[in-house]
């Protein structure tokens, strides 16, 4: 949008260098829903993630163990097979 000064003089002039832009912030990501909600203990099962916010998206996990692999299809998806499920881990 531009920038200008009003005086009595009158205003300023309107170029690049007085363009002012908002920026959206980021908002955190939604998960609404995970399909399938269940796989084998082994892993390695697709689950594919919807929700929104997942563009730029640095980690995907299950539990407290990072996913070896995912990616992000789009703002609204994330598909990365399962994790293997470890003696001791409680999810």
């Amino acid at each position: 949008m531009n920038l200008t000064v009003a005086t009595p003089a009158g205003n300023s002039a309107s170029t690049l260098a007085t363009q002012f832009s908002y920026v959206a912030q980021a908002s955190m990501p939604q998960v609404t829903s995970i399909a399938p909600a269940t796989g084998s203990t082994s892993g390695g099962d697709a689950v594919t993630m919807t929700g929104s916010g997942f563009t730029g998206a640095a980690a995907v996990k299950f539990g407290a163990l990072d996913a070896s692999t995912f990616n992000v299809d789009t703002d609204t998806q994330i598909t990365t097979p399962a994790g293997t499920l470890h003696q001791g881990n409680a999810w």
